[in-house]
């Protein structure tokens, strides 16, 4: 990871000036740690080393990127628990601390964690107010904005806002949604920057993606209990229409997506109003919203990853002279904003290292405890064949043997040599077969490995 961070240097992907100073933020896409409730079907023992690795994985990645990108902010996009909606008081004030020690606080880096989740409180009419009360009451309110090197960053709670049944519920996210459509709200002096967890509506035949999305198939556009992977259109249009964002983060797809909104367009599907030309601008003619990936290893996304945002606007450019990259890319921008997506190392590589080497190991104890005539072949073998090294290495350097620095391939040496050779070469077979040998030899290995594997994974 931390090479992996290393790698990514600011200048490769930020276009500020050089004397410049931005504030640079994370932002985390649906970490959802994992509970009881995310794998009902596995055992309490799988579920456990699942908890383990899962949780080791996001705070040694957590604590890396702190350290190495040194960023000034950290965003949340919601679904920080995976079963939190289901949770007694009891149960969530651990998890609670479970969360709080895996995302650690990190020195001098402000942590904007209020924004829920539908696995954190439920989705719209599903919502339970106590449980949406805890959430708030604990983490904050996700309805505020945050100044944030010159731009309005717009928290918002989509999945609150969604419930038309309860206005204790949605009440207040409403009216926070209404300010915007006044021209006179003060954060309106910023660009602004909108972060939700669900994300808007969209056409998928007209909207489409781009190559960065791990998915082939279409954005889902569906819902289902306590779930909605879209808001509904008409809110869509409220909120990029009456904020205009320069930009929109949004999560719980897991997977990445870049699309844009037309401003001013509500209710239009026609291709046209969906085509952007050089010099159109954002937060005037459209709203970029990316769909930040998943940044757990059970996210069901084969490369987690985190979003970079910086932010650099001295002199307060407001809607000014804005530029259109190229959808292809990782870095998207606007004059005063950039973002870039950033991979993490993969979760299950050094898991299939250790795997590799298990399975190569046992077999190499069956062979040489258990197959044991095909393990004297092997031997014989194998050393018929290394035992001619030394000779075809003394015969292709002949007189240079001590320029190389090989002066134990010398003659006088050559009797020393090989008897240390043919130690390393030659292994020990069990004169008859042994499952006791072979089973003892296979626990205490495991034992090993297993405890190994712990030792370098664990973090917390």
């Amino acid at each position: 990871m931390e090479a992996a961070c290393n790698a990514i240097s600011v200048d490769d992907w930020e276009s500020w000036p050089q004397e410049s100073n931005p504030h640079r933020s994370i932002i985390i896409g649906d970490p959802q740690i994992v509970d009881n409730y995310s794998y009902p079907s596995r055992s309490w023992l799988e579920l456990a080393i699942t908890k383990v690795f899962s949780d080791n994985y996001l705070h040694r990645n957590h604590n890396i990127y702190s350290k190495v990108l040194n960023p000034d902010s950290i965003i949340y996009v919601g679904d920080l628990f995976d079963g939190g909606r289901e949770w007694t008081d009891k149960v969530w004030l651990k998890e609670y601390v479970r969360f709080n020690k895996v995302f650690n606080p990190v020195e001098g880096v402000r942590q904007l964690r209020q924004i829920p989740g539908n696995h954190d409180v439920g989705f719209g009419n599903g919502i339970n107010f106590d449980k949406y009360s805890r959430f708030k009451a604990y983490f904050g309110n996700a309805d505020e904005v945050v100044l944030l090197g010159n731009h309005s960053i717009v928290l918002m709670d989509t999945v609150s806002i969604s419930c038309i049944d309860n206005d204790r519920i949605s009440g207040a996210s409403s009216k926070f949604l209404r300010s915007f459509e006044d021209p006179k709200n003060p954060y309106k002096e910023f660009p602004r920057i909108v972060v939700s967890h669900v994300p808007l509506y969209r056409f998928t035949e007209l909207q489409e993606c781009g190559p960065l999305r791990e998915s082939k198939r279409a954005f889902p556009v569906s819902r289902g209990n306590q779930y909605q992977t879209v808001l509904e259109y008409e809110l869509s249009q409220k909120i990029v229409n009456w904020i205009r964002p320069i930009m929109l983060f949004s999560g719980d797809d897991h997977d990445y997506c870049h699309i844009r909104h037309p401003l001013d367009k509500s209710f239009s599907n026609s291709h046209e109003d969906y085509q952007f030309q050089k010099g159109d601008h954002p937060g005037i003619k459209y709203t970029d919203e990316i769909t930040v990936k998943s940044s757990a290893m059970t996210g069901g996304v084969q490369k987690p990853a985190i979003q970079l945002l910086s932010l650099w606007n001295p002199e307060n450019k407001l809607d000014d002279t804005w530029t259109v990259n190229n959808k292809e890319t990782k870095k998207v921008d606007a004059e005063t904003a950039e973002t870039y997506l950033c991979y993490l190392p993969s979760p299950y590589q050094p898991l299939v290292h250790y795997g590799i080497t298990l399975a190569f190991s046992i077999w190499w104890i069956f062979v040489c405890t258990v197959q044991i005539g095909f393990g004297n072949r092997l031997n014989v073998t194998f050393s018929r064949y290394v035992h001619k090294v030394p000779k075809m290495i003394r015969r292709l350097f002949k007189k240079d043997i001590k320029s190389i620095g090989m002066t134990y391939l010398d003659a006088k040496s050559n009797n020393k040599f090989e008897k240390y050779f043919n130690n390393l070469i030659d292994w020990e077979i069990e004169p008859q077969r042994s499952w006791k040998t072979f089973l003892n030899n296979c626990g205490v290995f495991l034992c090993i490995t297993f405890i190994t594997l712990l030792y370098y994974f664990s973090t917390i």
